[in-house]
């Protein structure tokens, strides 16, 4: 626990340091000057181990950081090289890609992580023994000096029961798919602002205040958010394969 501990506390600068090439095997750099060194082969499955790590409340902090961190970079990248003009909407689709996918990855890993914990399946479970248990111990008492009415009134008391968590476990059911479905949108809501946002400071560190004419950043704003869209569920679909 000693080692865990000293490793979560250095996990942000170990993720920093990794999460290029993180994003290299997720994404196509191919045509990107000055991009990350190739992925490695021996590198293990990139997909599992995001969708692990995301469990983990710093680690998932610190990749998502480090993740936004390195899409701004790749969006820069596109937006101040003057060989992307003609292309800018396809360079701008795959910069924003790798980060996309992780945050999908992540937040399919999460989202069922908060259903699971919702829906208790096997919590419910041993609170339904129990209650069964007592009334059938209630049961047992209260005819135990009545000739064959301990097993009648039994089968009434488990019929009780089961009608007692019937509601119970359709409500459970009910708010851990709600959980889900609110950890996947919240995700992909923020994951269209990192997008856009990258566009955002891109411009910023390029232009200063004055964004020329022919810049249309609304447009490139738009561009962003949708490829990040499409590849954040593309990355859901890959989580839900983990």
């Amino acid at each position: 626990k000693a080692d865990h501990a000293y490793r979560a506390s250095r996990i942000g600068t170990i993720t920093a340091e990794h999460i290029a090439v993180i994003h290299t095997t997720l994404g196509d750099y191919s045509d990107i000057p000055n991009r990350p060194d190739l992925p490695r082969a021996d590198l293990p499955n990139t997909e599992r181990l995001l969708y692990q790590l995301a469990l983990d409340k710093d680690a998932f902090a610190a990749i998502e950081g480090a993740s936004s961190a390195q899409t701004g970079l790749a969006v820069e990248q596109v937006l101040s090289n003057e060989r992307y003009e003609q292309e800018t909407n396809s360079a701008l689709a795959r910069a924003v890609t790798p980060g996309s996918i992780t945050a999908g990855i992540m937040a399919e890993s999460r989202a069922t992580s908060a259903h699971n914990e919702m829906i208790d399946e096997e919590g419910l479970k041993t609170w339904k023994k129990w209650s069964e248990r007592g009334l059938n111990t209630i049961s047992d008492t209260a005819t135990k000096d009545i000739p064959f009415a301990g097993t009648a009134t039994a089968k009434i008391f488990d019929e009780i029961n089961a009608a007692l968590y019937k509601d119970l476990e359709e409500e459970r059911k009910i708010n851990a798919d709600n959980k889900r479905a609110e950890v996947r949108y919240d995700s992909g809501v923020q994951q269209e602002a990192v997008a856009a946002t990258s566009v955002d400071r891109a411009l910023a560190r390029i232009y200063g205040d004055e964004i020329p004419d022919h810049v249309d950043a609304e447009a490139l704003k738009d561009t962003a958010r949708a490829a990040a869209n499409d590849q954040y569920l593309a990355g859901r679909v890959k989580g839900s394969s983990n």
